[in-house]
């Protein structure tokens, strides 16, 4: 569906840019709005699937699904060196946060293809003792005030996104400065009941 839409909304945008020294200024005006209803619903219905189980899940563990997903990125965005650098189990990722650790990836990565403007990014996850951490680090254009991935975040849900999942969760999120200067740095920290320690211990 999203495709679909996509492709309605540039369909409509190039229809505009064509048109606009043949059409009067208020029928281009509703082009613009429906264009704009377009991009809304589009942002609804993202927002909508990234809250859904991802049925790769079902299939593979948290992290092989992790490890799966980093692959399928790097054969999309081949121009962008992918490392992953997963060190867990799939046992050691509880089920309550399956779902968590794999969308904020998916976040995180998106956002570093569409606005980072970066040639590395290194995707992390391992557990510390009681932890479990998910970090994702690039060399873009960082998080200057005007930097784009700086808007993208701020403009848009995806900071917003990443936070509020990792917070339901029971996670922290934060995104700064990479320490080399340049690039940024995504860090989510989910701390690890007794329990889920345990049981990820014994398995």
């Amino acid at each position: 569906m999203g495709q679909q839409l996509s492709a309605i909304k540039y369909g409509l945008e190039r229809i505009e840019l064509a048109q606009q020294t043949r059409v009067p200024e208020a029928q281009l005006q509703v082009l613009r709005r429906s264009v704009t209803g377009l991009q809304d619903v589009l942002e609804e219905l993202r927002s909508i699937a990234m809250n859904l189980r991802p049925a790769v899940l079902d299939d593979l563990g948290a992290a092989s699904a992790v490890s799966w997903f980093c692959r399928e990125f790097a054969r999309s965005y081949p121009t962008l060196q992918l490392e992953e650098a997963v060190s867990v189990r799939d046992a050691d990722v509880p089920e309550r946060l399956g779902t968590a650790v794999f969308r904020s990836v998916q976040e995180l990565l998106n956002n570093v293809a569409k606005h980072a403007q970066a040639h590395k990014v290194v995707v992390s996850l391992s557990r510390r003792v009681d932890r479990l951490v998910l970090e994702v680090n690039d060399d873009g254009i960082g998080l200057g005030s005007g930097g784009a991935t700086a808007r993208a975040f701020g403009s848009g849900r995806g900071i917003h996104n990443l936070r509020e999942r990792a917070e339901m969760t029971g996670g922290q999120f934060t995104l700064s400065a990479a320490d080399s200067g340049t690039g940024s740095h995504a860090r989510i920290e989910w701390h690890l009941a007794a329990v889920e320690a345990l049981t990820a211990d014994r398995a």
